[in-house]
């Protein structure tokens, strides 16, 4: 029993404790603080400002469809060989990014069904791959058509009816030659300094002004095109163009880890170079691009190591050609075809065509064309010719609306502004839109008589042509009294119907379009147009009654092709090396000696590929060819062995090694040939770039001569002009414009600088740039830069600039400099009668420059000296300032230095240690008699 009561009283005890505990738990939870939210709060922290990098990463509806593409037109095979075909799409896909899922659908016996689905891990991997693989061609009868699945829908309902396209406003880049406009004519240049942070581009005032300042504008560096209209930047995914008043982007070419780049002369194409992995199938590793529109116009393998440029460009940019495998093959540019002159019976118009840029000159105007009864008397000025030219949109409005051309996706890429050319025949008789061989001809009286009543076209088919066209400004139905009923599909025409006579207007373009066009005083006016489909060659005559003189002209338009010259290689065995003329279509190459063959250099006339010239050498070891810039002489100099040994029939050995020049006169009759022989090392050769002198440096270190030799034309000798001997140079650069030659001895010579004047020769300064590793002319010849790069040398960066005769003007000491380059100037619009008379007038002209010159130094002094006063005032402000500043901070100092005055310290005396010094200066040994 007792022990029953004490049990009861522990549990009766422990039952007290746990409602005591209870309790206290209770008051604790009414006194802990309330943590929600009263009712008027308002959060304003959202999700994304929490959670940003877990939402950015969160799927989105559209992922899942828009990462899929459809590849249509694959081969159908079996199972035998379905896993061959999915390793070639595969290989082919895999490069624009990580492709997740593929699908082939099958059929009932387990054959592809001719297309695909491929799942790539983004959105962008997706679109890349349409965009680069829509029509790749994987084979003859298989050319890939790649869309995003998400199209499917909006393919599926494209409305019955259609509308035409909005054509695109066109983007006014402005004046993309406006530096040229500059009163006082100053050049521009572009540095690149801070180890390629910062790029600049300077006008060359007095003091070099800053135009724009850039940081990290490109990767590497920078380049000019040849006519000074675009800067050419570098950058990890392709090459970027900049141009205008501001330096805006004009346009960007995507090539992935391009190095090296090259213009055309005309600056209507770009060659950029990537050795990055090549595929077989897509040629990536050289692009030529169009750089109007930006369109990629061809790739090509680089197979071996070769010396770039790899393509080289004729002198106006028609044909460039590349060195292969005992052949050199030379391609053509849709604005190949040579030069097209017209000339009027009454002197209206002048035209001359150049690399697709058609300069019309009209009789006492320029580009002024005048149609019957004063229709078109303008064409560019109050709104007579609209052009829009981006993407191919063209519209054109005639004086009250004479004629209009709606846009035809591809028919005509560009008119008037961008380059394109535009011939008009008095009376409007046609006009020729030469990029995609578009050709417009109106009829009788230059008004466009084929068209309806109100002079416009109404209707087009698909957007592509014009498909109603009456004859003598009546509506009627397109048929074989009209010649414009034409079915496009793709730019490519189907069908035409055509009569033997009409007077009117006719629009076409496609891919390949071969004209002629004949008139005479006896007969009318007969056009021959020639165009090809994929699979037929259609042939239409058109005449039109006119009685007046014209022109016979003949010409190829291939818009895109960029393909071989007549479709073959040049076939040269063991061919080593080719160059063009810089003025004409000719071509010079050189082969090396075979067997009983002697080596030899030809010239070969383009497109002809007629030999102009044959030239057999022996005993040669290597070739260089030079031309001079204005392409009246070529210069081949040739290594040649002094001594030959046969010592078995398989073996031959050569001893020592001399040197020729062989000089060819390209204007002469049947190019004469002259030698000059020279026997010690030769360094470096150069032309004068307008004279008939040429300089080489030769022999060997200290005794190192540069030679002078001036060629008399019309048959004349080949004279030894001067010789300066001992002198301290490696490389020579004439003046742009001649007679002024700086002798260099860059990098290892230490940069010593020579200013020569070859009309006397007369050395005009001898200086030193310490370690200089650039010199460079200024576009007009006035100006020289000597520079040391960082890339080149890692001290005293930066660069020099002289005047022609070496008289210092401007030195700029920049931390890593490493690239400066003049900005090149367009040839100039003056003839040559023009440049005769300001010669012969520059007495009145240099009295008048020289005022101004005058005028301008005495504003430059005047405002140095502004500039220098303001700056002493600046400075004594400031000294002063401080000096007060400095007083009333006095009592602070002496608190910190427990009353030791140490403004004092350096005026007593005691504060002075004196200490000596002593310094060995000369050590004397004397001899003492004994």
């Amino acid at each position: 029993m007792a022990a029953g009561r004490h049990d009861s009283e522990s549990r009766k005890s422990r039952e007290s404790e746990s409602h005591i505990d209870d309790e206290d738990i209770e008051e604790e939870e009414e006194e802990q603080p309330s943590f929600s939210d009263p009712e008027d709060f308002f959060d304003d922290v959202t999700d994304e400002d929490l959670l940003h990098d877990i939402l950015k990463k969160k799927p989105k509806p559209s992922d899942s469809v828009d990462s899929v593409i459809i590849v249509d037109c694959i081969p159908k095979v079996g199972k035998d060989r379905l896993e061959k075909l999915k390793n070639v799409i595969k290989k082919i896909f895999s490069k624009f990014g990580a492709v997740v899922n593929a699908f082939y659908p099958l059929d009932e016996e387990g054959t592809t069904k001719g297309y695909m689905f491929l799942e790539f891990s983004s959105p962008q991997n997706a679109h890349e791959a349409v965009k680069m693989t829509n029509g790749y061609k994987l084979d003859k009868t298989h050319i890939f058509k790649v869309n995003h699945f998400s199209d499917f829908e909006k393919y599926v309902n494209i409305p019955e009816e259609w509308t035409p396209p909005e054509p695109k406003e066109y983007e006014d880049l402005g004046n993309l030659r406006n530096w040229l406009m500059n009163k006082e004519c100053y050049d521009q240049f572009s540095v690149i300094y801070g180890e390629g942070e910062k790029t600049a581009i300077f006008l060359n005032t007095p003091e070099p002004t800053k135009v724009e300042e850039r940081a990290r504008w490109t990767e590497t560096y920078v380049r000019w095109s040849p006519q000074g209209t675009y800067l050419a930047t570098f950058h990890q995914k392709g090459i970027a163009l900049w141009g205008g008043p501001g330096f805006t982007r004009i346009m960007k070419f995507g090539h992935q880890g391009v190095q090296l780049i090259d213009f055309s002369p005309c600056e209507r194409y770009l060659v950029t170079f990537s050795p990055l992995q090549d595929s077989h199938d897509d040629p990536q590793a050289i692009i030529i691009w169009d750089i109007l529109s930006g369109v990629k116009k061809r790739g090509f393998h680089c197979e071996s190591r070769s010396t770039w440029p790899i393509f080289k460009w004729n002198h106006n940019g028609d044909f460039f050609a590349r060195i292969g495998e005992d052949a050199i093959s030379i391609y053509e540019t849709p604005t190949a075809g040579g030069m097209v002159k017209t000339i009027e019976a009454d002197g209206v118009a002048k035209t001359v065509r150049a690399c697709g840029v058609v300069k019309t000159v009209g009789a006492g105007d320029v580009a002024k064309t005048v149609g019957a009864g004063g229709v078109a008397k303008t064409v560019g000025a109050c709104g007579v010719a609209k052009t829009i030219g981006a993407g191919g949109v063209v519209e054109t409005n005639g004086i009250g609306g004479v004629m209009e051309t709606i846009r035809a996706c591809g028919v005509i890429e560009s008119i008037g502004a961008r380059g394109v050319g535009k011939k008009i025949v008095a009376g409007s008789v046609f006009d020729v839109f030469g990029v995609c061989g578009a050709v417009d001809i109106s009829g009788a009286g230059g008004i466009a008589k084929a068209t309806k009543a109100n002079g416009l076209t109404k209707s087009a088919e698909g957007g592509r042509l014009a498909k109603k066209a009456g004859a003598g400004g009546e509506a009627e139905k397109a048929g074989v009294d009209c010649v414009a009923k034409t079915t496009w599909a793709g730019g490519m025409a189907k069908s035409v119907e055509h009569s033997a006579t009409v007077s009117g207007s006719f629009l076409l373009a496609m891919s390949h379009v071969r004209f002629e066009l004949i008139c005479t005083s006896q007969r009318p006016v007969c056009f021959k147009l020639i165009f090809t489909s994929q699979r037929h060659v259609h042939h239409l005559w058109w005449e039109i009654s006119l009685g007046i003189n014209v022109w016979v002209a003949s010409k190829d338009f291939t818009s895109s092709s960029f393909g071989l010259k007549d479709k073959k290689s040049l076939k040269i065995t063991a061919v080593r090396d080719f160059t063009w003329s810089p003025t004409d279509n000719i071509l010079a190459y050189w082969v090396p000696e075979q067997s009983n063959t002697p080596a030899r250099v030809t010239l070969v006339e383009i497109p002809s590929r007629k030999e102009l010239c044959v030239r057999n050498l022996f005993n040669v070891a290597d070739c260089r060819m030079h031309w001079q810039k204005s392409g009246d002489h070529l210069c081949v100099k040739v290594d040649r062995y002094k001594a030959k040994k046969v010592e078995s029939k398989d073996q031959v050995k050569y001893s020592g090694i001399y040197y020729n020049f062989e000089l060819f006169r390209i204007r002469e009759k049947q190019i004469p040939v002259d030698k000059v022989e020279e026997k010690e090392q030769v360094l470096a050769f150069a032309w004068e770039p307008v004279g008939n002198k040429f300089a080489y440096i030769h022999g060997e270190a200290p005794r190192i001569s540069v030679t002078f030799y001036k060629i008399h034309p019309n048959g004349g000798k080949v004279e030894l002009f001067k010789t300066l001997e001992k002198k301290a140079a490696n490389h020579l650069f004439w003046s742009p414009n001649g007679q002024f030659i700086v002798l260099a001895g860059l990098r290892s010579m230490n940069g010593v600088l020579e200013f020569v004047d070859t009309q006397d020769m007369t050395i005009m300064n001898q200086t030193e740039h310490f370690m200089a590793t650039d010199v460079e002319w200024d576009p007009t010849g006035r100006y020289v830069v000597s520079a040391v790069s960082w890339w080149g040398h890692k001290v005293d960066n930066g660069y020099w600039l002289w005047n022609f005769q070496g008289v210092p003007q401007h030195r700029q000491p920049l931390e890593k400099f490493c690239q400066l380059q003049w900005r090149p100037r367009p040839p100039s619009l003056l003839d040559e009668s023009k440049v005769k008379e300001i010669r012969k007038n520059f007495k009145t002209w240099a009295q008048r420059f020289e005022m101004e010159d005058s005028t301008r130094k005495q504003t430059a002094s005047k405002d140095l000296m502004d500039k220098r006063r303001m700056l002493m005032e600046a400075f004594r402000e400031y000294r002063s300032r401080k000096e007060r500043e400095f007083a009333e901070q006095k009592q602070i100092r002496l608190d910190l230095r427990l009353g030791v005055d140490t403004d004092e310290l350096h005026n007593q005396e005691d504060n002075f240690t004196e200490e000596t010094i002593e310094f060995l200066v000369k050590v004397e040994e004397k001899i003492v008699e004994e």
